[in-house]
């Protein structure tokens, strides 16, 4: 009972963060707006929370782990390139559909960790672009797209994570329809003409 009480404590001073986070940014949060917002006692959320900066970091690594996780059903799928396009687009929008404060703190703030918690972060969005790359390439390996690298690599993202910005899970678009034209958008621009 006393670890369901701490995980359920945990989850709400998470859930308070990111919502701080994404309302106030990181810089302009304060650890009382984070106790306020998780509905805990100072006392529960330093059992939980060294500092602001580790609590940021659970926000990161948490949606890092849930992106990295869709990232491996997208590569494990037994489908062609351009099928694992379209799949990888669908999860994105479903994240961001499904965590966009979590995905706004991420973008917007990450830049202010430090040290090993920065250098953590760093490595994963580093891995997970290689990953976005590594699928263009096997495009190109199966002679289906014209082209793989960074640039398009960072181009797909981008098109994808700024989203959050405007994207509205209750407007006249669902996250797939956005994320098949995307996609769509995305592989005019990828397949080799015949």
């Amino acid at each position: 009972m006393a670890d369901t009480r701490a995980a359920d404590s945990k989850e709400r001073i998470l859930q308070g963060a990111t919502k701080v986070f994404a309302e106030k940014g990181y810089l302009g949060a304060s650890m009382t707006d984070v106790e306020r917002a998780s509905d805990v006692r100072r006392g529960t959320l330093y059992y939980h929370i060294a500092n602001k900066e580790a609590l940021l970091f659970e926000v990161c690594d948490r949606l890092m782990t849930a992106m990295v996780s869709d990232w491996q059903d997208v590569m494990s799928a037994n489908v062609d390139s351009e099928e694992r396009v379209r799949l990888f687009g669908r999860l994105m929008m479903r994240q961001i559909s499904h965590n966009r404060q979590a995905i706004q703190v991420f973008f917007r703030d990450w830049v202010w960790l430090e040290g090993d918690l920065r250098a953590q972060i760093e490595k994963s969005l580093h891995d997970y672009e290689q990953g976005v790359m590594n699928m263009l390439a096997g495009g190109v390996a199966e002679n289906r797209f014209s082209m793989s690298g960074r640039l398009p690599a960072y181009g797909l993202l981008g098109l994808f994570i700024h989203a959050y910005t405007w994207f509205d899970p209750d407007g006249p678009a669902t996250a797939e329809e956005v994320a098949d034209q995307f996609s769509d958008l995305v592989l005019n621009g990828l397949l080799v003409r015949k």
